[in-house]
């Protein structure tokens, strides 16, 4: 029990009262938990109070969990509604290390906030804690507010104030989004992404605004909503106001503090008609006035979850200058099968904001094996398989599919001329297409990549000059010349007019799909030039499956596997 000693090194023994062990269940379900309470002064509030440590019974891989009680919610900073104490950060908890640091490190972050509330009340400092919470207080809400089912998602940092256009879907998983910001085919490809129920969902606006001080706590009626928007800077136009309430039906409202990383929360405001008879007499004035008020009067407010979908925010949190760089790049890649498919799904992910997909083959059965499309895909063109694939999974990135071979795709001219080409076909035919183009000037920056039999190798190569010598690397029938692994002839022929087959597991490829991706990220974000890169997989797999190296990339022995890199040849008058 290394960690009860710190606990009662720090309050004594006889301070220490043991919990029952029903209102340690109630802290923590974990098997073998303990619990010990510790009596406090009466604070600031005239309340005496209890602070409560329950040590879990799989300590350390749990850190220890501090109560106070009675709960002191909107009173004390860090007091979560339940009693608990918010310690630390998501992910950011002691988790791992001995019990005893971890008692040490609870009791510092303790003591800052017991420093907050004793011997006096620190009312400064604990409005500046207050404020830095203030999301989670507007989510919890009061006794009024309620918890609203629609998420609402920021496909865009929103501007400082006004009305943002915004569109509300319904999910076939039953789930309503509102998507708020961004253009309409970004928000048509997160629909798309989502899932909706409905071919056009509407467009409606959602009223952002600028708040000048957090709030503790969201609004509960519009009264109070109006007071927390006059407050904001700039404060929204009361014609913003009553373009949204004269629709009486439900909208939304965002607001927002920070600049660097700005914090969120919203309302849905769900307008409920004043349907009283009116008694008597009334000017014209006087009815207009009513029936003003008729619409905006009374209302319910709810609290949707905000979640930031912007790319710089799905790509790093904001803090990722490498993935915003990449949003502003395009590329190209022609081929995609199981090598293609691994290098567009994770240039994707790794923030490449449009990507143009060239391939002219459909998935079929033996596919399967190694692509990263499903069975649900069976018989469509891959290039338009795996657009579909990748925005589902990044719906801020656009995704063109061409599904044609590359000598009838039209390369984009101008400022919509690719900042990379990449070709992962392995198909000479289609690479030499690719090796003209890039000897001609039609593009400027160029990589192949493949892998070897088996693909116990592979490559990928970067040409960003045009005095790079690409052909030169091939023989006229074009057998690449620096090849790493020799097979003695052996070839997999298929039936009839089938043609061959090139074997690779899927673990291997996923190896030199990395290399290019590595390769590919490095050159757009100012860091790679034209190189050569070669991966070599484990020799004692070359040997069991017939092949052996060439010596023209050699492995030391005892290592298992290796990246090597070279230089490329210049262009010479016959390439």
């Amino acid at each position: 029990m290394a960690a009860f000693e710190v606990l009662a090194e720090r309050f004594g023994r006889s301070r220490l009262e043991r919990l029952p062990s029903a209102t340690v269940r109630n802290v923590c379900s974990t098997p073998g938990s303990a619990g010990w309470t510790v009596a406090l002064p009466v604070d600031y509030t005239g309340r005496s109070r209890e602070l409560w440590f329950v040590l879990p019974g799989n300590l350390p891989l749990e850190p220890p969990i501090v109560h106070v009680c009675p709960e002191a919610y909107r009173k004390w900073p860090h007091a979560e509604s339940d009693g608990k104490f918010c310690l630390w950060r998501d992910g950011e908890a002691p988790v791992g290390h001995s019990a005893s640091d971890q008692m040490r490190e609870v009791l510092i972050r303790v003591s800052d906030v017991m420093s907050l509330i004793y011997p006096t009340f620190d009312a400064p400092r604990a409005q500046v804690e207050f404020e830095r919470e203030w999301t989670s207080y507007w989510a919890a809400g009061g006794n009024r507010g309620r918890s609203s089912s629609t998420r609402v998602l920021l496909l865009d940092v929103p501007p400082e104030s006004g009305l943002v256009e915004s569109t509300l879907v319904s999910a076939r998983n039953g789930n309503a989004f509102l998507l708020v910001g961004g253009p309409r085919e970004l928000r048509a490809s997160w629909c798309a992404a989502l899932g909706t129920s409905e071919a056009n969902p509407p467009s409606l606006d959602t009223l952002v605004a600028p708040l000048s001080r957090p709030p503790i706590g969201a609004p509960e009626h519009f009264g109070a909503l109006e007071d927390l928007l006059a407050g904001s800077a700039p404060p929204p136009s009361a014609g913003q106001l009553t373009t949204l309430t004269a629709r009486s039906a439900a909208f939304y409202v965002v607001v927002h503090t920070g600049t660097h990383q700005p914090m969120f929360a919203a309302l849905e405001i769900t307008p409920v008609p004043d349907r009283r008879p009116s008694a008597g007499y009334q000017s014209s004035r006087a009815r207009r006035h009513r029936l003003d008020r008729r619409k905006i009067a009374p209302a319910t407010t709810t609290r949707p979850l905000v979640e930031r979908a912007d790319a710089s925010w799905l790509r790093g949190r904001g803090f990722d200058a490498e993935a915003q760089q990449l949003s502003k790049k395009h590329v190209v890649i022609v081929g995609c099968g199981s090598l293609g498919g691994l290098v567009a799904r994770a240039l994707a992910a790794g923030g490449v904001g449009r990507l143009s997909l060239v391939d002219p083959d459909y998935l079929s059965t033996a596919n399967l094996g190694r692509h990263v499309l499903s069975a649900q895909h069976l018989g469509e063109a891959k290039a338009k398989a795996l657009a579909y694939e990748v925005t589902s999974h990044n719906p801020n990135t656009r995704v063109d599919a061409f599904p044609m071979d590359v000598a009838r795709y039209s390369l984009p001219v101008g400022t919509d001329l690719p900042d990379l080409v990449i070709g992962t076909t392995g198909n000479w035919p289609a690479e030499n297409w690719l090796i003209h183009w890039h000897s001609s000037g039609q593009v400027r920056h160029l990589q192949l990549t493949w892998t070897e039999r088996h693909a116990v190798a592979g490559h990928t190569i970067l040409a960003t000059s045009p005095e790079d010598g690409l052909a030169s690397l091939y023989d006229a029938d074009g057998w690449f010349l620096r090849q790493a692994t020799s097979w003695n002839g052996q070839t997999y022929a298929l039936p009839g007019c089938e043609g061959s087959h090139q074997p690779g597991t899927f673990n291997r490829i996923q190896r030199i799909a990395s290399l290019a991706v590595e390769q590919a990220i490095g050159f757009l974000t100012g860091g790679a030039t034209s190189e050569h890169r070669a991966w070599l997989g484990d020799s004692a797999t070359l040997e069991q499956l017939g092949g052996s190296w060439t010596g023209d990339w050699p492995l030391t022995a005892g290592v298992v596997e290796r990246t090597l890199a070279r230089p490329l040849p210049g262009r010479t008058r016959a390439s």
